[in-house]
């Protein structure tokens, strides 16, 4: 009777063993099938093709910008006492200088004229001066042709306001200073005086115009 007590005991135990294993198995098969559909996680790989919105269970939302927002901020409003000086040096090679006569000549020759504050001037065809230039040494005056004295470069500049044609001044400027740099074999900086580049050229050219813009908005007459 014993025996027989055991053997019902054990197979009460396998039948217990595999009810719980079939029931594991079951739910582990059904928690396979729904987990595609569970939400991906925050921290998954960013979106690459724009602006994208942040899960809304997270209490954040990012808008894309407008594309009607202006591209950048007006210009300030121009003041009377505001100045624009545009400069270009023409710096000697050698460090001995150009000769006081070889400065005479080549300014000359580049249409300037030696004037008031013992400088050279460019008089534009309207009658006004257009740019100057000076020693690049203070306090700018230039060597007498004759003298035995040297100057180590030539600094043009133009200001602003007061010219009637600032954009055709800008560009005799530009010619005088390659007119100079080949007649004594120099080379033109910038206003700080490292290599001028092409793209030196169009900043100032951008300089101009936005200055030009704004002083003549600021200081226009409106028409009655």
């Amino acid at each position: 009777m014993s025996e027989l007590r055991w053997i019902i005991l054990g197979i009460g135990v396998i039948v217990i063993a595999a009810v719980y294993f079939f029931s594991r198995r079951k739910k582990n098969m059904q928690a396979g099938q729904q987990e595609p559909a569970q939400r991906r996680p925050a921290s998954a790989e960013p979106y690459l093709g724009g602006f994208e919105p942040a899960p809304a269970d997270d209490g954040i939302t990012v808008e894309a910008p407008s594309r009607d927002a202006p591209a950048s901020r007006p210009p300030p409003a121009a003041s009377a006492d505001e100045q624009l000086i545009l400069t270009l040096h023409v710096i000697a090679r050698s460090s001995h200088g150009f000769a006081a006569d070889d400065v005479a000549t080549a300014l000359t020759a580049a249409g300037l004229r030696f004037g008031r504050y013992g400088i050279y001037h460019f008089t534009g065809d309207d009658g006004a001066d257009w740019f100057s230039a000076a020693n690049m040494v203070e306090p700018g005056r230039f060597p007498e042709p004759d003298s035995a004295e040297t100057a180590p470069g030539i600094t043009l500049f133009m200001m602003m306001p007061g010219l009637a044609q600032p954009h055709e001044a800008l560009d005799a400027l530009l010619t005088a200073a390659r007119r100079l740099a080949a007649d004594l074999d120099a080379d033109i900086g910038d206003s700080r005086r490292k290599p001028f580049t092409a793209q030196a050229a169009q900043r100032m050219r951008e300089q101009l115009a936005d200055f030009h813009a704004r002083h003549s908005q600021a200081f226009s007459i409106p028409s009655p």
